[in-house]
């Protein structure tokens, strides 16, 4: 049980590979003193784009309760990118950053988003 709280507060699920780890922490640190309200959580992946250049793949969770209303969910992804992409860029410069957004009412997992 100690073994599991452990895994579940490094929050592994989060991050796909030890890049990802890095960067994703790193960013959410920076966001930490200004999270956006209806950021829920992020996901975070890294690797080569279509062009083989460098990426960093967000999913940025935006927090919805009951049902999925689309103009309060773009105007919270709104508000969330213009403080999350910034902070992405400054903390992967090497990288382009793929911010995308879901509710967390969706049940897709990132892995099923093809890059």
């Amino acid at each position: 049980p100690a073994f599991g709280k452990i895994v579940q507060l490094m929050g592994f699920d989060r991050y796909d590979d030890p890049d990802a780890f890095l960067l994703g922490k790193t960013i959410e640190r920076r966001l930490a003193p200004a999270w956006p309200l209806h950021l829920d959580h992020l996901r975070f992946e890294t690797g080569p784009d279509s062009t083989g250049d460098p990426g960093l793949w967000v999913w940025a969770f935006v927090a919805e309760s009951g049902e999925h209303d689309t103009e309060a969910f773009h105007s919270a992804a709104e508000a969330i990118e213009v403080v999350l992409n910034p902070v992405t860029r400054e903390v992967a410069p090497d990288r382009w950053p793929y911010i995308l957004f879901r509710s967390t009412l969706d049940q897709l997992e990132p892995e099923a988003v093809t890059r």
